[in-house]
């Protein structure tokens, strides 16, 4: 079994985040800077790969645990979906002196 590291894919969130120019800060209180989503991704390759099983899964998450996931998965996407709204609405992929109201 393959680990990457919880912070690989938030990484690379921030890396086309600095590259298209929009932020990539989130609330790291809320969201715990996206860390559920490598869980969610580990998980589901194990699944899919047979190295753990459904039974086992739901046997060791608790609900308790899955609406903790849930709820800080949302709020990460929720706030890196705000920040590229705001890149868009503000027209920052546009040079400056091109921009709306420059």
């Amino acid at each position: 079994m393959s680990t990457v590291s919880l912070d690989h894919y938030t990484k690379k969130l921030r890396e086309i985040a600095a590259l298209y120019g929009f932020s990539s800060e989130t609330n790291r209180t809320v969201t715990r800077n996206g860390q559920a989503l490598a869980k969610i991704k580990q998980t589901r390759n194990n699944l899919a790969h047979g190295s753990d099983s459904f039974k086992n899964r739901g046997q060791e998450t608790s609900v308790d645990e899955l609406r903790t996931i849930k709820n800080e998965v949302i709020a990460y996407l929720d706030q890196m979906l705000t920040n590229i709204e705001n890149y868009i609405n503000s027209q920052l992929y546009y040079r400056e002196e091109f921009r709306e109201g420059a």
